[in-house]
């Protein structure tokens, strides 16, 4: 099969999406598939920053006008573009065979107003309308869960059999690794050894919700002031008005942020760690949850958005505006040794719906439909 995968325009720094390509890509290229990964090119967008000003139009030049010139000469059985973001190119390769995958469509509803906690400018309410138009004319969606497929049947008016949910599979193999590898691998960041500690993975985006997060933190330190449990902050810098944040709860000396770990370290700290702490608002997936229960780590988690389905079996949920109640289950999984071997057996169970395994599979015999017109 002659595959093409149109990844994300580098500059935009859209990590977990260009990790999703090429999850795909190495796949489909270790099965013996003609596969090849493309990205718009980055010709314009040099001259500028890629998230503001000057350079962020420039770079909106290259991905929808000068990539999309290239996309009338692709030759393949079957064009995935890897994310529903992209959308904007749709209309050069609608009459071919294609599919587009929807990952989250949290900037969607908050362009029409359904996301009070994030109001959307009027220039970013036009792009996502003409991305709403584009994905009407998408010859099929694949949603990564339940919540995204209904959100997109409603907004986009796509039909039902125009659709189908694949659970995205764990772009690095996560598993529980012994201590002495723990300690290995953290040694960059040996001060993480010293003490135990509750871990989220994210960065400072409304619906990841750290300031929830942080008074949840605070809440069950009330509840065990005898707790020498820490949390430790994992992604991208903070910021200095969530660092101003942290001092008003007063939890300078407990917070430890650790920025941008690799995958090696991440298991490490998902091995590590006490148990996950994942409040989001709102979310498309939800890769910390699995990656967390591959690793053995409890979960403490929101059941918002697609987190209800994800992290389904195998961890403790409670709305995200619930916080008292989400400091307690917190309490109930670090000091509650029953709860916590139940937690982790169910949480392994858990993580084999979500095995790259069968997510590629999937994908394969949706292709397969697409190209024989069976969809």
């Amino acid at each position: 099969m002659k595959i093409v995968l149109i990844s994300n325009y580098i500059p935009d720094g859209q990590e977990s999406m260009l990790r999703f390509a090429r999850l795909l890509y190495k796949n489909y290229q270790d099965i013996g598939h003609d596969v090849k990964l493309i990205h718009p090119p980055i010709i314009l967008g040099r001259f500028g920053k890629p998230h503001q000003g000057l350079g962020k139009w420039l770079g909106y030049i290259d991905k929808f006008f000068l990539f999309s010139l290239k996309l009338f000469y692709i030759k393949a059985d079957i064009i995935h573009l890897c994310d529903h973001g992209n959308a904007m190119l749709i209309p050069y390769i609608k009459h071919k065979k294609h599919l587009v995958t929807c990952h989250d469509l949290l900037a969607i509803r908050s362009a029409l107003g359904l996301v009070p906690e994030n109001p959307t400018l009027r220039s970013g309410r036009i792009f996502q309308d003409l991305i709403v138009n584009a994905l009407s004319q998408v010859k099929f969606a694949v949603c990564v869960s339940e919540a995204t497929r209904q959100a997109l049947i409603s907004i986009v008016k796509l039909n039902y059999f125009q659709t189908q949910v694949i659970y995205s599979g764990q772009n690095f193999d996560y598993h529980k690794i012994e201590k002495e590898n723990i300690q290995y691998r953290l040694s960059e960041l040996s001060y993480l050894t010293l003490f135990p500690f509750i871990l989220h993975i994210g960065d400072e985006k409304w619906y990841k919700n750290r300031p929830g997060l942080l008074r949840i933190y605070s809440l069950y330190l009330k509840q065990n002031p005898a707790s020498q449990v820490k949390l430790v902050l994992a992604g991208k810098p903070l910021s200095n008005s969530l660092k101003q944040y942290i001092h008003e709860l007063e939890l300078k000396e407990k917070v430890i942020e650790c920025i941008k770990p690799t995958n090696e370290q991440l298991e490490a700290l998902y091995s590590a760690a006490q148990a996950l702490l994942f409040p989001s608002l709102d979310e498309g997936f939800g890769w910390p949850v699995i990656e967390a229960q591959a690793c053995g780590c409890p979960v403490v988690c929101s059941n918002n958005g697609s987190l209800a389905e994800v992290a389904a079996c195998g961890t403790l949920t409670a709305p995200a505006e619930n916080e008292n109640e989400l400091a307690r289950l917190l309490e109930k999984a670090i000091h509650n040794q029953q709860t916590r071997e139940q937690m982790i057996r169910e949480g392994y169970e858990n993580t084999k719906k979500f095995t790259t395994k069968r997510m590629i599979n999937e994908y394969l015999e949706l292709y397969q439909k697409i190209i024989d017109d069976q969809v």
